[in-house]
C-alpha cells in the first residue's frame, strides 16, 4: 500500500505468510502442557517482539505475527484475535474472544470487539489473587 498499489490479499506472499502463521499457531495451542521455554520459542517465531512473562490462553489466532509487539507481563486470555501491527504495551490484560484492532497502551485490562480499556491496573491488583478476601 505504501508503493501505491493495491492491496491483495492473494498475492502468493501473503498466502504463504498466513499459512506459516497459521502453522506456528495451531503448534502453540497444542502446546500449552509443554515447558514455557517451549511455548516462549514459538511465540518468538510468531510475533515481531515479546516482552518478559507474555502468556497467551489457547487458542490464538492472528494472520501476519511478525508486526505484532507485546511488552512485558502481557495476559491474553482464550480466542483472542490480534490485527495486524498491533503493539500491546507492558502490564496489559486482554480478556478471552477479545479482538484487538488497534494498539493497547501499558497498565490496562481490556476486553472486547474491538478490544477497549475497561480500566487502569492498580497497586491492588498487582497484590496477587487471595481468595479470603472475596
Amino acid at each position: 500500500m505504501q508503493c501505491g498499489m493495491m492491496y491483495n490479499d492473494l498475492d502468493p506472499e501473503l498466502m504463504r505468510a498466513r499459512q506459516k502463521t497459521m502453522a506456528l499457531t495451531t503448534a502453540y495451542a497444542q502446546s500449552y502442557s509443554q515447558s514455557p521455554a517451549k511455548r516462549e520459542a514459538l511465540l518468538a517465531k510468531i510475533l515481531g517482539k515479546i516482552g518478559k512473562n507474555v502468556h497467551f490462553e489457547p487458542t490464538f489466532r492472528c494472520e501476519f505475527g511478525k508486526n505484532i509487539s507485546l511488552g512485558d507481563n502481557v495476559w491474553i486470555g482464550a480466542a483472542v484475535h490480534i490485527n495486524q501491527g498491533v503493539t500491546l504495551g507492558d502490564n496489559t490484560v486482554i480478556g478471552s474472544g477479545s479482538v484487538v484492532t488497534h494498539d493497547i497502551s501499558s497498565n490496562v485490562v481490556t476486553y472486547g470487539d474491538p478490544c477497549r480499556v475497561a480500566r487502569k491496573i492498580t497497586a491492588a491488583d498487582k497484590t496477587g489473587y487471595d481468595p479470603t478476601k472475596i
